[in-house]
């Protein structure tokens, strides 16, 4: 028995140990891997208090603060969550069964990716998932913005100012984003490639995309230093998507204690609804759990 299972090893979940660990409290965070999507960014420098820092770095920081503080890993994958009860009751593919009394969601969510050849070795190499991470390293240089949502629109815009050329490039003639997002792109000179999909990635580090029109077919290479995917995110709720509530992206609904709609079961990061999606505020996340799983 347990005092707080945390479900998954990212900068939330991590946090959520430290703060729960502080606090006295007996924790053991589950998880496939430490740092999560975290520790695959190549350069940080928007976490505060670091100038500079890889990503892997930061998660073994924040891994060895929880071992400093005791605090328990098992590197397995849960198979079953049975939240709704007094005893929460985690099933691991291992066949082992933990039970605690409190649990935190922190299982993150998955970058849609383009599906293409290379996709996978090209991050930190000219390829990002996340604009307002990586930016500032293509100041001056061209990018391509790649989706037609909300953030891929706003990612657009972000760039705009920071670097030479930005162009947003979608598979539709219309957008899925906000009107008052997209009537922005012609005042920001974003330059728009419409009705068109990457089909191809060329170098490594990238120095361009193949695109084809969906209309016409005709196929044709735009050059570029940097390209940002913004298809969307899937998060990884599904194990408990029959018990905790969720949005219609299938985000785990928290309010702003991090409480989800099953009592002593919270969720924190990029699983849940939230307006950003950061390593900084994925920690905040936890630290509000935990917090509130110990006091409540």
């Amino acid at each position: 028995m347990y005092d707080i299972v945390i479900a998954g090893g990212g900068p939330s979940g991590l946090t959520a140990a430290i703060y729960a660990a502080r606090a006295g409290k007996k924790v053991v965070v589950v998880s496939e891997t430490i740092g999560g999507a975290a520790s695959s960014a190549h350069n940080i420098e928007n976490f505060s208090g670091h100038i500079s820092i890889s990503g892997f770095e930061l998660m073994q920081t924040m891994f060895k603060q929880c071992q400093n503080l005791a605090v328990s890993f098992i590197t397995d994958i849960i198979s079953k969550m049975e939240l709704s009860g007094d005893d929460k009751i985690i099933t691991l593919y291992s066949g082992e069964r933990l039970s605690s009394k409190k649990v935190i969601l922190a299982m993150g969510a998955t970058h849609k990716k383009l599906g293409l050849d290379g996709e996978d070795n090209l991050l930190g190499q000219g390829l990002s998932y996340c604009a307002t991470c990586d930016g500032n390293f293509y100041k001056g240089r061209r990018v391509i913005v790649n989706g037609g949502g909300d953030t891929a629109v706003s990612d657009a815009l972000f760039l705009a100012p920071i670097a030479k050329r930005v162009t947003l490039l979608h598979r539709r003639q219309t957008f899925r984003a906000s009107k008052h997002l997209v009537d922005k792109l012609k005042d920001a000179g974003v330059n728009l490639v419409l009705d068109s999909v990457i089909t191809a990635l060329k170098g490594a580090p990238l120095i361009s995309v193949v695109v084809r029109n969906v209309l016409t077919q005709r196929m044709t290479e735009i050059e570029t230093d940097g390209l940002f995917v913004a298809i969307g995110v899937t998060p990884n709720s599904a194990l408990v998507s029959s018990e905790v509530a969720l949005n219609e992206s299938g985000h785990i609904i928290t309010d702003a204690l991090m409480q989800t709609n099953i009592k002593d079961v919270y969720a924190v990061g990029d699983i849940r609804n939230t307006s950003l999606r950061q390593i900084i505020t994925a920690c905040a996340d936890g630290a509000i759990a935990a917090e509130t799983a110990f006091k409540m």
